[in-house]
């Protein structure tokens, strides 16, 4: 055989060889490309449930926390509101009553903590601390209104009532509205 034909019969071979070595390895790379795929569709939806779960866990935080604020803040009033017409054991029990409705906010709150960003935290430990001052503060003003003279007293009373006013006409509100504000964006409502 003459050299022309061994070199074209070596060519067509190679050729060959090659043509199926680059079939194999691209149907190759087809099935671990779609395995590939599959496994990051995969990863993708467990990534999907996962945020899915998280943020209906938030979301039920969100709305439970700000319930127990609105509750909280109303079981407050009612027990500093001067003038009502309480008996001993009606004002015994809604001092408890409100005690442990500050309580369950407090736990509530610490429980979650974990799911709000840090400028919801700082505005509900902001609330908890100005109901407690609240709470503690009116005990204190009624222990001390009954040991001291009726100048003295009517100061205090003043006194507290204008730190009540702030706290429930200005301070709160505003903690409030930023918590709205923050949890409405969370929620994508405007």
């Amino acid at each position: 055989m003459s050299e022309f034909w061994i070199n074209i019969l070596v060519t067509l071979v190679v050729g060959t060889l090659l043509f199926y070595w680059q079939e194999r390895v691209k149907k190759k790379l087809e099935r671990e490309g779609k395995e590939l795929q599959a496994d990051l569709d995969k990863v993708v939806n467990e990534s999907n449930v996962r945020f899915s779960q998280a943020y209906s866990i938030r979301t039920v935080a969100m709305r439970e926390l700000y319930k127990k604020l609105v509750q909280t803040e109303s079981a407050l009033k009612k027990f500093i509101t001067p003038g009502s017409s309480f008996g001993k054991n009606e004002k015994d029990e809604l001092r408890e009553n409100t005690k442990a409705s500050i309580t369950l906010f407090e736990e509530f709150y610490f429980q979650n903590a974990i799911l709000f960003n840090v400028e919801t935290c700082t505005s509900i430990e902001k609330i908890i601390e100005l109901l407690n001052e609240i709470y503690f503060g009116y005990g204190i003003m009624k222990d001390i209104a009954t040991t001291v003279q009726n100048e003295k007293k009517v100061e205090l009373q003043d006194d507290f009532r204008k730190k009540c006013d702030l706290t429930f006409q200005k301070l709160i509100p505003n903690l409030k509205n930023n918590l709205k504000k923050t949890f409405r964006a969370e929620f994508g409502i405007t």
